[in-house]
């Protein structure tokens, strides 16, 4: 019996060597169970800095001011709250739910290669509290079962994650949109200046009360009933293609764009007014461009969409460039008595 006895524990402990050798490779700061960024989930509330980077380099450096996320790396633009808010939110709740490749050569499957290799598809997120690291994540691609593949820059292995992680891929894609930082609810009046002026207000009578109407035609009818509302809203929800910081040396230069254009061609400028419930104005300007608009903003409480110059699109504009007949229902022509 003896002889039998010893020969089977060898083949357990053989057995047992190969299970280890089998099972795959994690890290040391890693294990499957728990989040994957255990000290961002305990320190998310300290958070004051997230900067994310791609192949094309800084993508996003979002800075907390007083309560605000601002782009530091875009002249301090107001940064888009609740996409940053979804990412920080998900990367908190990240859990590994299963390994993948710990092979470099395989990452590009996965979308987790180096930001810094050749046409990555990558993305890096770093995220600080008073310019100590937190995290650093290499986000990749979309698994079709639901959740993100990712890596953690310091590390080989890779994981499947169980939360859906995006992260913008251009510099402006997460600056704050649409342009102005008011609602329709907020404006009582909006007019276009020039000869081809009009002027629309809510009316703020008790029988009429929060209903649009044309100044001067009152009683006119419209050519359907949200018309006037309508063009409120797309100036409110009016959105930029790019933006640039409106310096002191282009301010001057979108000035003589603006003169000379009034002075070539009017029809190239577009002008208006909008009247806050407050009693503050926005005054907006667009300039025609050969690929569509630049608009600029102004208004006695130097918000900060009045430090930039906007590229629009002509077709968001011509939402509003109208004239006044526009509004109106057309008027059928009495029949002629025979």
């Amino acid at each position: 019996m003896q002889k039998a006895i010893f020969p089977l524990s060898i083949l357990v402990v053989i057995a047992i060597v190969l299970i280890a050798m089998t099972q795959p490779k994690t890290s040391k700061q890693t294990t499957l169970e728990g989040p994957l960024l255990a000290e961002l989930a305990t320190s998310a509330n300290s958070v004051d800095k997230i900067r994310i980077k791609s192949s094309e380099g800084e993508v996003l450096v979002a800075h907390l001011v007083d309560g605000r996320w601002l782009a530091s790396n875009f002249h301090d633009y107001p940064v888009d709250q609740k996409k940053l808010s979804s990412l920080m939110q998900g990367l908190v709740k990240a859990k590994r739910e299963q390994p993948k490749t710990s092979k470099p050569e395989n990452y590009v499957r996965l979308g987790v290669e180096p930001i810094d290799a050749e046409n990555a598809n990558s993305v890096l997120v770093e995220v600080f509290s008073q310019n100590t690291p937190l995290a650093s994540v290499v986000i990749g691609n979309e698994a079709n079962s639901g959740g993100t593949y990712v890596r953690l820059f310091a590390e080989e292995q890779t994981w499947l994650v169980n939360e859906r992680l995006t992260a913008p891929i251009n510099r402006t894609d997460w600056l704050q949109q649409p342009i102005l930082n008011i609602d329709a609810s907020q404006v009582s009046a909006f007019a276009r200046l020039g000869d081809k002026g009009w002027e629309m207000y809510k009316n703020e009578n008790e029988s009429d009360s929060g209903k649009w109407q044309l100044k001067g035609y009152e009683d006119a009818e419209l050519a359907y009933a949200t018309i006037l509302e309508n063009t409120v809203n797309n100036i409110t929800n009016l959105r930029f293609d790019s933006v640039e910081l409106l310096g002191e040396g282009q301010d001057k230069e979108q000035k003589q764009d603006l003169e000379q254009a009034q002075t070539v061609d009017a029809e190239s400028v577009l002008s208006f007014r909008l009247t806050l419930t407050n009693s503050g104005q926005i005054m907006v300007e667009f300039v025609e461009t050969d690929d569509g608009y630049q608009a600029t903003f102004s208004s006695p409480e130097n918000d900060y969409f009045t430090k930039y110059v906007y590229d629009v699109s002509a077709f968001s504009v011509k939402q509003f460039d109208k004239q006044l007949s526009h509004f109106l229902a057309e008027q059928e022509e009495p029949e002629q008595e025979e």
